[in-house]
């Protein structure tokens, strides 16, 4: 039996997966359970619970927005951390990777400044200067 474990009165999806005694004893009164014969697919920041029938739903895309705001601001945390490598320029190196330096050092300050709604964050999100989207994934669960 697949089971999903979810806040009462919010519909926020806590735990999903093969139905377990310890996940619902862990969690509280707060929280209740849908149960499925056939496993769900389940993203917690996309899907809800729908509290009176305790069905899978779609969240809005403000709600979305909301829940993804936590994950917005790691993910400036884990890029500003993955990138911390191209801020020492050895004294030995070409002067293109000292180039290169300061424009990791902008896109970091860039970093540094995003502010607001997510989605416009997400929007501002500046350019890696090696030319990766960093978060291409998360612009795509934001969609409608």
């Amino acid at each position: 039996m697949f089971a999903i474990y979810y806040h009462k009165q919010t519909g926020a999806i806590r735990i999903w997966g093969d139905e377990s005694a310890t996940a619902e004893s862990m969690l509280g009164p707060d929280y209740a359970v849908s149960r499925f014969a056939e496993p769900q697919t389940v993203d917690p920041l996309l899907d809800m619970i729908d509290v009176e029938t305790g069905d899978i739903i779609s969240r809005t895309r403000a709600e979305r927005a909301e829940v993804m705001r936590p994950v917005v601001t790691n993910a400036i945390a884990d890029e500003l951390e993955a990138t911390d490598k191209y801020m020492t320029v050895p004294p030995d190196r070409p002067a293109s990777v000292a180039t290169n330096s300061d424009a990791w050092r902008e896109y970091r300050q860039a970093l540094r400044d995003l502010r607001g709604p997510v989605e416009e964050i997400l929007e501002a999100w500046p350019h890696r200067p090696d030319g990766i989207d960093a978060v291409q994934h998360l612009r795509d669960r934001l969609r409608d």
